[in-house]
């Protein structure tokens, strides 16, 4: 479960997963790889998810608010 998450929260950040950027940039988890902004952004999904978690909420949900909030921060850059 975390992993699916630290995945999603990389996807929502960087359009990549741990994987593909370990491939990418070098690093370990993929998050030693994100920029200071990228991590900044991490963080506070990262906030949001536990938040979510704790409400209970499914993967699927949590999923689907991540990536709407990314489209709306994308909009607003």
């Amino acid at each position: 479960e975390k992993h699916c998450m630290n995945n999603l929260l990389l996807k929502a950040v960087t359009d990549m997963n741990a994987k593909q950027l370990r491939e990418e940039r070098g690093g370990y988890n993929g998050i030693d790889s994100l920029t200071s902004d990228e991590l900044e952004q991490y963080q506070a999904f990262e906030d949001m998810v536990i938040a979510m978690i704790g409400l209970n909420m499914s993967y699927q949900e949590i999923k689907a608010m991540a990536f709407r909030n990314k489209k709306t921060r994308q909009r607003s850059a």
